[in-house]
């Protein structure tokens, strides 16, 4: 009678591991399943996007010239890791835009504070929403709103946006009109607008 209790014991700590065993390999096939999935999904949505772009592309030829252009100077204007980037970016701008723009804009203003070194801040550009306003000529002219993610010796980073009037000369593929409106605050309460 003993000696059935440790092999009950023991065959039952068997069907318990087993089922551990198979438990887990479920899960993790499910997981994989999943993210199978999200992957496809992940993979149409890029498709889908270069699609809408290649389109927009074919279409309007100018205004995807004047998105990319735009793009391009505010990738250089707000990845700014360190001060040395900053004081730099006047320069690496400089043969995106007209000579116009570089005396206007605030942009292109020097930085004799050392702004970025006394605070310790840093700064990445999240994502640009570009919105054509017209074609005239050889000018396309848009407004862009340029989100940034600053932060503070390397703490939790804040979402900035930068408000923007643009245009940008076709024929000399150069952005003639860089004119920072504003900061705005983002949030999520509904009640403040």
């Amino acid at each position: 009678m003993m000696k059935k209790k440790p092999t009950l014991f023991f065959a039952l700590s068997i069907v318990i591991l087993l089922g551990s065993i198979a438990f887990a390999f479920f899960a993790n096939h499910q997981e994989t399943t999943a993210n199978q999935a999200l992957t496809k999904t992940n993979r149409d949505l890029k498709s889908s996007k270069k699609a809408n772009t290649d389109l927009i592309s074919e279409k309007q030829p100018d205004i995807a010239a004047a998105k990319k252009a735009f793009n391009d100077l505010f990738q250089i204007d707000w990845n700014l890791p360190d001060q040395a980037a900053l004081d730099k970016r006047a320069s690496l701008m400089a043969p995106l835009v007209t000579d116009e723009v570089q005396q206007k804009s605030l942009d292109f203003k020097p930085d004799p504070d050392k702004t970025l070194e006394q605070s310790g801040a840093s700064a990445t550009v999240d994502h640009v929403v570009f919105i054509p306003t017209s074609q005239l000529g050889d000018t396309v002219t848009a407004k862009a709103m340029v989100f940034v993610s600053a932060s503070r010796d390397g703490g939790e980073p804040g979402q900035v946006c930068y408000a923007y009037n643009l245009a940008y000369d076709v024929a000399k593929n150069k952005i003639s009109l860089l004119d920072r409106m504003g900061t705005f605050k983002m949030t999520s309460d509904s009640s403040l607008l």
